[in-house]
């Protein structure tokens, strides 16, 4: 069996299996998703035993944030040159 196969076969283990809880999955299918939001709109309370959302993004530290401000002013730069015709 390939690495790519493995992955796949990982990807779409069904929510609620142990390989999947384990790999950081909640167990929450599709339908568990959509009788919660209908536990919502009856009681106005979100579900008690929903899982939380993850945070999207690490929060962004100083010298990250510095970094990333160099970076675009490089690439600024850069694309002024190609249109310069400095660089191709």
């Amino acid at each position: 069996m390939s690495w790519r196969r493995f992955k796949i076969l990982l990807r779409h283990l069904p929510a609620d299996s142990a390989t999947a809880r384990a790999v950081g999955h909640s167990g929450w299918t599709t339908s568990d998703y959509l009788i919660s939001d209908l536990w919502q709109a009856l009681t106005g309370k979100p579900h008690p035993a929903r899982p939380q959302a993850k945070a999207s993004r690490p929060v962004m530290t100083s010298r990250r944030k510095s970094h990333r401000a160099a970076a675009l002013r490089r690439a600024a730069a850069r694309r002024q040159a190609i249109a310069a015709g400095d660089l191709t």
